[in-house]
């Protein structure tokens, strides 16, 4: 796969800001990274108002479900395979922040299956 296949675009961080990369200019990406940040900040907008709630079976369902919706919804994307999307809670008793970790095993973009993995 051509790494253009996929596009490309500014560089966001975590937080989604904008960073400057090593010779000044604003970090660019592309490819793999390009979709997968497209579609982090999509997820961050579907999902903001489930997060927040308790942990639960059905929670963890209505996580899964939305973000397949969110994935397939990206033009660049062929498929989401079978498998399973695998939601953990990731958080810390440091903080009371609720992080969850998605793995997304197989999505095929450009014909070929990638690991997508997104922290909300």
């Amino acid at each position: 796969m051509s790494d253009n296949s996929l596009g490309s675009g500014l560089y966001l961080d975590r937080n989604f800001d904008l960073s400057i990369s090593n010779n000044g200019d604003l970090r660019k990406e592309k490819g793999l990274e390009e979709l997968s940040k497209d579609i982090s900040f999509q997820l961050s907008i579907v999902l903001e108002p489930l997060l927040g709630q308790p942990d639960s079976p059905n929670f963890k369902v209505e996580l899964k479900d939305l973000t397949r919706e969110v994935i397939l919804s990206d033009s660049r994307v062929d498929s989401v395979g079978s498998d399973d999307i695998i939601v953990n809670n990731v958080s810390n008793n440091i903080s009371s922040d609720v992080t969850y970790e998605i793995i997304v095993p197989t999505v095929v973009a450009s014909g070929e299956p990638q690991e997508l993995v997104f922290t909300v």
